[in-house]
């Protein structure tokens, strides 16, 4: 399913390029008026990342971990707006800075865990604007990337005391929505919602998954 799903992300991430391509191609032969809005644009946004993640069957014995860390971050790139509609971005993305502390138990061990997680990666992203009629503009998007996942797990109980960092890196995927609002013919803002996954990983016999729900506010700057 988890192969499935990848395929249909990076197919659909495709099409939408591809489609994109195909109407600028379509409306420069039709009509030049149309590509007013066309051309290269910087972004760039705050995050504020509500971090799920899972870490099971520790190294240390503790049993299992499911915390949630709240991290901040940014994402800074540059993008390319096709035609009205269509729009393409690249862009490098940071977050970290959160920490959750749990106890937890297994197989008579318990532990006072302090996890952290950071993530760094680049991501491709295509969205869809939908023109409703004056500055705020809706749009929805889909991305896909490669992104490092690092844990930092601080651990103390009566299986020892000790401080682990395990990473990994991977594919990611992400799904968003928000609404532009055009200041004029250059600077429009950005407040929007993504869901990222980052997937999981098996290392120093653990299993990590991580996922993020993000509130992004930004702007875009039109050259």
């Amino acid at each position: 399913m988890e192969i499935f799903m990848k395929k249909f992300l990076f197919l659909s991430v495709a099409s939408v390029a591809s489609s994109a391509f195909s109407a600028q191609a379509q409306t420069l032969n039709a009509n030049n008026a149309e590509l007013s809005g066309a051309g290269i644009y910087a972004v760039g946004q705050a995050v504020l990342s509500f971090v799920d993640d899972s870490a099971k069957n520790l190294a240390n014995g503790a049993g299992y971990g499911d915390f949630d860390v709240g991290n901040g971050g940014f994402d800074i790139g540059v993008g390319y707006r096709l035609n009205n509609w269509l729009r393409a971005e690249v862009t490098y993305n940071y977050r970290g800075g959160g920490e959750n502390e749990k106890m937890v138990y297994g197989a008579g061990v318990y532990s006072d865990n302090k996890y952290s997680v950071t993530t760094s990666g680049v991501m491709l992203n295509g969205y869809a604007d939908i023109p409703v009629g004056g500055a705020v503009v809706p749009y929805v998007g889909a991305g896909v990337g490669f992104t490092n996942v690092e844990y930092t797990i601080e651990f103390e109980g009566n299986g020892g005391k000790g401080k682990r960092k395990v990473d990994s890196s991977g594919f990611s995927y992400g799904f968003a929505a928000g609404i532009g609002i055009e200041m004029n013919e250059r600077v429009a803002w950005d407040v929007g919602y993504r869901y990222a996954n980052h997937g999981s990983f098996k290392k120093h016999g653990g299993k990590f998954s991580t996922a993020a729900n993000e509130i992004l506010i930004g702007a875009r700057y039109s050259f």
